[in-house]
């Protein structure tokens, strides 16, 4: 199978898990009282950037179509994936209880965010393919 096919797969069972934690997410954090909101979303930031900075430090070209090593790397995406989605959801999720108003605006953001590091991670895997 080729390593787009692959991406294509990988990257709707990520958005599937995605799906999937939402409504836990969402009556998990119902549990968070206002004066710890702040503090919640800067443990979410330290997560978002740290898995952010994993998955934009990769790159399938590493791997040189070794398919134990692009194996890996569709793991390590998955991974960088999923969690990207549930960290944005949780803010999203977090930003509705506390600014309402402000939801739709951080809905948009959040997905806007979510395709670009999709697009990203399609980039690099034609990149792979090409070479």
């Amino acid at each position: 199978m080729g390593i787009v096919k692959e991406n294509v797969i990988k990257n709707l069972l990520a958005l599937l898990v995605i799906l999937i934690s939402y409504p836990i997410f969402k009556s998990l954090l119902k549990e968070v009282n206002e004066s710890q909101v702040s503090n919640l979303l800067v443990i979410i930031s330290i997560f978002f950037i740290s898995i952010q900075f994993a998955g934009f430090s990769f790159s399938y070209a590493d791997s040189k179509k070794d398919s134990v090593m692009k194996m890996l790397g569709h793991v390590l995406t998955f991974f960088a994936m999923s969690l990207t989605g549930i960290l944005l959801e949780t803010i999203v999720i977090t930003v509705q209880m506390v600014y309402p108003s402000f939801f739709p605006v951080m809905t948009i953001l959040s997905v806007l965010i979510y395709i670009t590091v999709l697009l990203f991670d399609f980039w690099d895997a034609l990149k792979l393919q090409k070479s």
